[in-house]
């Protein structure tokens, strides 16, 4: 029931975000762009874009074969479309996905949740290296070969340098145990007022001293590897191909012809706008960016919105459909059940401590 909400709820939004797209559209102009469209270079961009995904796949799969996790490479690749799908019906910057990528595989290979998790957190650090490789790459495109407006390379600047330092702060923070342990009790002690909310603050850092070494032991095993960086590298480089050759080809479908380094910053600024928490699948963010990097680039306004619509179709809507299917076969529903009883325990939690309290 949750799910079906969550997904009408992404459905009325995502109608609204095309609305206003057609709104900002000239309809004669509209008319000419949709009747160019060539249904080949389409097909090749659905196909592109189960590379892309496939891709992310392998990247996971190099981590878990290091770990010694064994599972099928199909098995997995149902569990990647279904926590992609979970990420863009969730305003969480996508770790609603991460958390059911770790459940539904922690549920197939019986594997501990410690063990899961930290191969999807360790996943996740490596796409973000190869983001900010290509963020680096898209400025210095931006910078030389067309003009963006000037606030957009600095937001683009600021996201690089905020990436940098996460991943930097993420790596010192597993490497080195003491600093890590106290950075996030410092973290925990900042945050008490909201974190006291959901669970009491000392059972939190009881929990933290007990299970950190743990984790982040499993964390430095993954990232200290050489060979698994270059081998998720290589992953992450052929799905960030797929994605420019998608969004190539949808502008071949609608018969415009592009100077191919736009393609890669409107990737890279795509992605960040995705990063948006409060935002289900970066929906808005991600259209509104889009059409500001491809109207900068010259292209009018009617082919801008037109490829878009299409090109998130299959990036957004196509995925999220597979990945919902993947989601229901795989037990969707018992993750939700799961969610709804450590609610309902953090509420009992919560009455239990009130009574005490007022017993004092």
């Amino acid at each position: 029931m949750k799910m079906k909400k969550v997904l009408l709820t992404t459905v009325a939004f995502g109608l609204g975000v095309m609305l206003i797209i057609y709104l900002l559209m000239d309809r004669e102009e509209l008319i000419q762009v949709i009747r160019t469209v060539d249904p080949k270079f389409l097909v090749i961009a659905f196909v592109l874009q189960i590379v892309a995904v496939t891709a992310t796949m392998y990247r996971w799969k190099f981590v878990l074969d290091d770990t010694h996790i064994k599972i099928s490479r199909w098995k997995l690749l149902q569990i990647t479309f279904a926590g992609i799908s979970v990420a863009n019906l969730t305003p969480s910057a996508r770790t609603g996905g991460e958390a059911a990528k770790s459940y539904f595989l922690n549920k197939e290979t019986g594997c501990r949740a410690k063990d899961s998790l930290a191969t999807v957190i360790a996943e996740r650090i490596f796409d973000l290296g190869f983001f900010i490789i290509m963020g680096i790459l898209s400025v210095l495109i931006s910078l030389f070969w067309f003009e963006l407006p000037i606030w957009l390379i600095i937001i683009m600047l600021f996201l690089i340098a905020f990436t940098t330092i996460m991943v930097l702060l993420v790596y010192y923070t597993v490497t080195s145990e003491t600093f890590g342990l106290n950075f996030m009790l410092w973290l925990i002690k900042k945050f008490k007022r909201i974190i006291e909310r959901f669970k009491p603050l000392g059972e939190i850092e009881e929990k933290l001293e007990k299970d950190f070494k743990e984790h982040s032991e499993n964390l430095r095993v993954y990232i200290k590897k050489p060979r698994l960086w270059l081998k998720s590298m290589s992953s992450s480089g052929v799905m960030w191909a797929a994605d420019i050759a998608r969004i190539y080809f949808v502008f071949l479908a609608i018969n415009l012809e592009v100077n191919p380094a736009l393609l890669i910053s409107l990737i890279f600024i795509s992605r960040a706008a995705g990063m948006v928490p409060f935002l289900p699948g970066g929906l808005g963010a991600i259209e509104g960016s889009r059409m500001i990097v491809i109207a900068s680039a010259g292209i009018a306004t009617e082919g801008a919105g037109v490829h878009t619509v299409i090109d998130r179709f299959f990036q957004f809507w196509i995925v999220t459909v597979i990945g919902i299917i993947f989601a229901y076969y795989l037990g969707i529903k018992n993750y939700e059940q799961g969610e709804e009883k450590g609610n309902k325990d953090k509420n009992q939690d919560e009455l239990k401590i009130q009574g005490q309290s007022k017993k004092e």
